[in-house]
């Protein structure tokens, strides 16, 4: 999940809060933050897994990139 992408899935989180008192919505932006870590941490894993290289040499940016900048980096 890109940085980018972060504040849009805590937003959608809150959504459903309208009123909530403010220890609820902390616990919500507490779990959604975890949750968010752990996929990156799952991806990197997995990434790491498929590449042969230990877990945490590699640095994985997960936001989308455009096609022009995909060429670019690969080359």
């Amino acid at each position: 999940m890109s940085v980018s992408a972060v504040p849009g899935v805590v937003k959608h989180a809150l959504e459903d809060l309208k009123g909530a008192d403010f220890t609820e919505i902390a616990e919500t932006i507490k779990r959604t933050a975890f949750k968010i870590t752990r996929v990156g941490q799952l991806v990197a894993r997995e990434a790491s897994r498929r590449l042969g290289v230990p877990f945490g040499i590699i640095d994985l940016f997960l936001a989308p990139t455009s096609r022009s900048e995909t060429v670019w980096r690969a080359s």
